[in-house]
């Protein structure tokens, strides 16, 4: 015990038959000189305290850094905690609070990370664990993906705010993550990319988030099936506002995609059998609106282009600016805009991506 709060000089673990509470009063340091971390097998609560790191060299590992991991059928609940100089390294086991409940056999309990603050902790893991959440939190300064969703199953996150991360994306759910809903979330001048779903992931909803000054692309949905974007706000990033790629059925709708340095909406790499369903966004400023490359099957529906007007279409789409200005001449919509053969509806199979 020091004036700090308790001080761990050696690595913490706690086995599966067992659990610790950090408590508001209560401060545990993680002495990342002597190789510190905290390692949970059993069940960990921080209801109110504070875990952190210190930022003194490990002369065996200079780039170690502590980091608080649960693994196996661990447990996590966190509620209106502190997070402060945590994880080290590219694999996000090591990430900074982690939860990897990968296996053959489901944690006794689901993990919930809620209303707490994370100030220079790398990331935020969920890898391969069953409705978990991660809710109200705000993370600053992380220099790794800062919330890192892989191979989970029904998480949610949502009420997040992002501030300044420095790593390739503020949010990704990646390697088959199943039933994942994103919302809500305000991610604001991050280094690289908004949001990104990839790798074989499906039924994802992204919806309601504020995505505003990234350096790269906003929202990127890609490499999977069942994927929707559903009245984000997508404002003033340095690249392309919403991409689409390799996505076998995506809905894009009712976004607002506002003076990004990219285009609006670019749809690429799309197979000959890919539906996008784009309709009902404001598309206002961007580079250019709507890009295409190899683009699949595309619905265009009930979008707003006024704000657009100085280029609506360009790549593999360009060609449909003389049919959309025709359109707008005789007072029609473009709800007739479609792409051939013409998509009539988002698939039905994709129902259950779509919570609201």
């Amino acid at each position: 015990m020091t004036a700090q709060g308790i001080v761990a000089k050696r690595p913490i673990a706690i086995w599966s038959d067992a659990g610790l509470t950090v408590q508001a009063d209560d401060t545990l340091l993680l002495d990342g000189a002597e190789g510190s971390f905290l390692a949970n097998f059993g069940w960990l609560d921080v209801d109110g305290g504070t875990i952190r790191g210190n930022r003194v060299t490990n002369a065996a590992v200079p780039a170690f850094r502590p980091f608080v991991m649960t693994a196996g059928l661990g447990g996590l609940t966190v509620r209106g905690a502190t997070f402060e100089s945590l994880g080290f390294g590219d694999s996000p086991v090591f990430g900074g609070l982690s939860v990897v409940n990968a296996g053959l056999s489901r944690s006794r309990m689901a993990s919930a990370i809620r209303d707490s603050a994370f100030r220079d902790v790398a990331s935020v893991v969920l890898l391969g664990t069953h409705d978990s959440v991660i809710m109200g939190n705000r993370l600053e300064r992380s220099s790794a993906v800062a919330i890192h969703v892989s191979g989970a199953v029904g998480a949610l996150v949502g009420r997040n705010m992002v501030i300044a991360a420095n790593g390739l994306q503020a949010i990704r759910v990646t390697a088959a993550s199943r039933d994942v809903s994103i919302r809500d979330n305000v991610l604001a001048g991050g280094a690289r990319m908004g949001i990104l779903v990839d790798r074989d992931s499906a039924f994802i909803d992204v919806s309601a988030n504020i995505v505003f000054g990234h350096s790269a692309t906003g929202i990127t949905v890609a490499d999977g099936d069942c994927l929707i974007a559903k009245g984000n706000l997508v404002m003033r990033n340095g690249g392309v506002g919403i991409t689409v790629a390799k996505a076998e059925a995506a809905r894009i709708a009712g976004n607002g995609v506002i003076m990004n340095d990219g285009s609006g909406i670019l749809m690429r790499d799309q197979s000959s059998t890919a539906i996008v369903d784009v309709n009902g966004n404001v598309l206002v400023a961007n580079s250019d609106g709507f890009r295409g490359a190899t683009a699949g099957r595309i619905m265009l529906r009930g979008n707003d282009l006024d704000g657009q007007l100085h280029q609506i279409f360009a790549g593999d789409l360009a060609p449909r600016t003389a049919e959309f200005l025709r359109h707008r001449a005789s007072a029609r919509s473009d709800k007739a805009l479609t792409t051939t053969p013409a998509v009539s509806a988002f698939p039905a199979r994709c129902a259950t991506a779509e919570r609201g």
